[in-house]
Formats: C-alpha cells, structure tokens, sequence
C-alpha cells in the first residue's frame, strides 16, 4: 500500500472530499481538533510540549529498536542485546520520563486541567505500548497519571 500514498508512507488519512492526507501528526491534530482534544490557551501549549517530549521519547524507544516489540523480537536472541537493553536503553527511557515530572499538576495525575489533551493521550498511549519491556516508567512518578489514564479506557 505504501507505494500507492502521496508520500509513499502510513498512515494516511482519507477526508470526506476523497482527498488523502499522509503524516501521523497531521491526522493526530486534525483528530484531537475535532474533538476538542488540543487544549486551550496553556493547556494547548502544554499539551503541544507534551507531544514533542513524547516523540523524543519513541526515539530513544521504538525509534531505535532496542526495546522488545513484536516487530524486534529477533533483535534480543543475543546476550549483548539483552545487556544493551537493560543497561543503556533502560537508562535512557527512564531518564527521558523523568523530564515529565515537573509539568505534572497538583494531585499528580494530569499535566493539564482537563487531564485528557492530545498530548497527555499520546504519552499515555506510547507508556502503555511500553508498560511490558519498561513497567517502571508507569509507576513512580507517573504512576498516578498512568492509573487515571488507564481508568478512563474503560469509559470510552
């Protein structure tokens, strides 16, 4: 499919005009906008942060394939691999999350007033994609903003 998209990449999103848009952060606004999700006045600009932190995060995560998924479990047969993983991308990942803590509000569970922007959706989502091969980064400092995030799954 990729070869047939404007870009030739995913995702693409097709519009009611039939005309199809490529880039993941394109349709994550244009999705967050029709929904009321971007956030307003600082909420907006904090949610905004929060998307950039978060795509620095899927760098030294996913980004670099170092971390377990389904789609590089054949990385960590090795022994070396396994090491790198628990001695540097560990590391990192932990030290990458541990720049959110000092946005979080009151009570800890949200970066927002209204706790449930694009930005915080986005950096729960990607903790949760991680929560298997790096449990710690949901617990913590984040482990109340994690716990309220999960709890609103069931409500959607």
């Amino acid at each position: 499919m990729k070869p047939t998209t404007p870009n030739g990449q995913l995702p693409i999103c097709t519009l009611e005009d039939g005309s199809v848009i490529p880039e993941s952060g394109a349709i994550m606004r244009a999705c967050a906008a029709q929904t009321g999700l971007l956030g307003k006045g600082k909420d907006f600009v904090i949610s905004e942060m929060l998307v950039g932190m978060t795509g620095d995060l899927v760098k030294e995560t996913f980004g670099s394939g170092k971390v377990p998924s389904a789609f590089t479990l054949d990385n960590f047969k090795s022994e070396e691999a396994k090491k790198e993983f628990n001695e540097v991308t560990k590391a990192k990942a932990v030290a990458q999350v541990a720049k959110y803590e000092k946005w979080l509000v009151a009570g800890k569970d949200r970066f927002t007033e209204s706790g449930t922007t694009l930005g915080e959706i986005d950096f729960f989502c990607k903790l949760y994609m991680l929560r298997l091969s790096l449990p710690e980064l949901s617990s913590g400092a984040m482990g109340a903003f994690y716990a309220r995030m999960e709890a609103q799954i069931g409500r959607a």
